[in-house]
């Protein structure tokens, strides 16, 4: 079976009805805001559906893992889209000789640094980056000034987190809805933690997809 063919068994599975993607939905925030809840959800499908694909028999790596890879129904349900670059895992393991492709920004360091094995820990890396982007409303590929200094978008979380500023961190956005007022911010701690294990530059300490769906099942809000 194609990857293709997978992808059609996947999204017929849970009912997708339209094409608007992350990306364009947060173009949208000022007239629309989206709550950290329905941010929430969205993230969620998008590790079910990563789930889905790396359990298969013969696990599929999405490799360009990303918002605007990510497509949103009028319930803001997700869909991974764009499996243009996806490889199906056919041996045993949990990687595929292939050259390391993705966007920068989502990219996981082994692949910046020339790695030609593509794995399922790399989806894992794109994941987190996206939850930190979907959290935060900041694009990943551009540098954010810190207190006069520039620094990555991924360095900038881990030093905001490490000074206690996480409410400060939250997409603006978020405020607007009158729901999202009472956060506690333990709870919005356990959000960064899942996204930091995602990205630990390590691959094998990154959890697998289904775990993820089961820290974020759990730990929300």
């Amino acid at each position: 079976m194609t990857c293709s063919a997978v992808l059609s068994i996947y999204s017929n599975n849970l009912h997708y009805l339209s094409s608007s993607s992350v990306n364009k939905n947060k173009k949208s925030y000022g007239k629309s805001p989206l709550s950290l809840e329905a941010r929430h959800k969205i993230i969620t499908g998008v590790a079910k559906g990563l789930a889905y694909i790396h359990d298969l028999d013969k696990p599929i790596i999405h490799r360009d893992v990303k918002a605007r890879n990510v497509l949103l129904n009028a319930e803001m349900e997700a869909k991974i889209s764009n499996f243009r670059l996806a490889r199906r895992i056919e041996s045993e393991g949990s990687q595929v000789s292939s050259q390391a492709v993705g966007t920068e920004g989502y990219m996981p360091p082994e692949y910046e640094e020339g790695s030609r094995v593509a794995t399922v820990k790399g989806d894992v890396y794109s994941f987190g980056i996206l939850i930190l982007e979907t959290v935060t409303g900041k694009k990943p590929f551009l540098s954010v000034d810190l207190n006069s200094e520039s620094m990555s978008f991924l360095e900038w979380t881990r030093v905001m987190v490490a000074q206690n500023r996480v409410r400060g961190m939250l997409d603006a956005n978020i405020w607007v809805c009158d729901s999202q007022r009472g956060l506690e911010e333990d709870n919005i701690k356990e959000y960064f933690r899942i996204a930091f294990m995602c990205v630990d530059v390590i691959p094998k300490k990154r959890p697998a997809m289904r775990d993820v769906v089961e820290l974020l099942t759990r730990s929300f809000l």
